[in-house]
């Protein structure tokens, strides 16, 4: 009877819209190599573990400065959440260029910092225009220009989950 009593708790954690599920350093790895391609274990991760989406849960989030990218000195990160009971991921690559848009300042040693921050509400509605934001960023500061935020979008029908927003 215990068994089957723990199989079905067990089971109502992981079903869809019950409960938030944490995810896994084992799943946040898996995501990285999905979402940064084969080497992305030669680097030197900051790895940091937060709610970014308000859901009770604790996400992933991981990034390192890639020296390798053909297209020139960046700093790549991944989110790795749950919704709807589904493991989502995300990724996006910041230039260390001032000409362009989203660019990074300096050469990438030291590495920005990566970390999170907890907005107020209204901050959150005010950046992203959202009454329900969450309030808690992924920034990137590298100590030279100004930091680099990103939202967690839980819209379905994002192709980008990651809404930036620099100061």
């Amino acid at each position: 009877m215990r068994v089957i009593c723990l199989t079905l708790f067990l089971g109502a954690l992981v079903a869809p819209g019950v409960l938030a599920q944490d995810v896994s350093d084992g799943e946040l790895a898996s995501e990285m190599r999905f979402q940064g391609g084969q080497s992305v274990f030669h680097y030197d991760w900051q790895r940091l573990t937060g709610d970014l989406t308000c859901d009770g849960a604790a996400d992933k989030v991981a990034g390192y400065v890639d020296l390798d990218n053909p297209e020139g000195l960046s700093f790549f990160f991944t989110v790795v959440t749950r919704q709807d009971g589904k493991l989502v991921s995300d990724a996006t690559v910041t230039f260390f260029d001032e000409r362009h848009d989203r660019g990074l300042c300096g050469e990438g040693k030291p590495p920005p910092v990566l970390s999170l921050e907890r907005l107020t509400p209204e901050e959150a509605r005010e950046l992203t225009g959202k009454e329900d934001a969450c309030p808690v960023v992924v920034r990137i500061d590298d100590g030279l220009c100004a930091a680099h935020r990103y939202f967690w979008s839980a819209e379905p029908d994002r192709d980008d989950r990651l809404m930036p927003v620099k100061n």
